[in-house]
């Protein structure tokens, strides 16, 4: 009777084991994947802080030459500042005296002809 009990038990729990057997061996895969794609992102970690030790290495060497040039740029830009002004002042002045260019045009050509004569 007991042989037969056990027999039936293992049958009927058989199932249960293999699902359990499966369900740690997709868990054992699902922990390998993980480990890898760990591995992958800290690969990726490392690429990207070496990347950005080369571009602060890279600023830090350029920054002298943006202290020597500094200067000139803000000489041209006052420079460009300047000139605006004046040919702002200029088209201003222009705009003020066309009347008068076109007040006295015919007079001009008046004279002009008169001279030719």
């Amino acid at each position: 009777m007991s042989r037969l009990f056990t027999t039936s038990f293992h049958i009927f729990t058989a199932p249960f084991h293999n699902f359990t057997a499966s369900f740690h061996k997709f868990t054992a895969s699902f922990h390998n994947f993980t480990a890898l794609f760990h591995g992958f992102t800290a690969s990726f970690h490392r690429f990207i802080a070496s990347f950005h030790s080369f571009t602060a290495s890279f600023h830090s060497f350029t920054a002298p030459f943006h202290s020597f040039t500094a200067p000139f740029h803000i000489f041209t830009a006052s420079f460009h500042s300047f000139t605006a002004s004046f040919h702002s002042f200029t088209a201003s002045f222009h705009s003020f005296t066309a009347p008068f260019h076109s007040f006295t045009a015919p007079f001009h050509i008046f004279t002009a002809s008169f001279h030719s004569f």
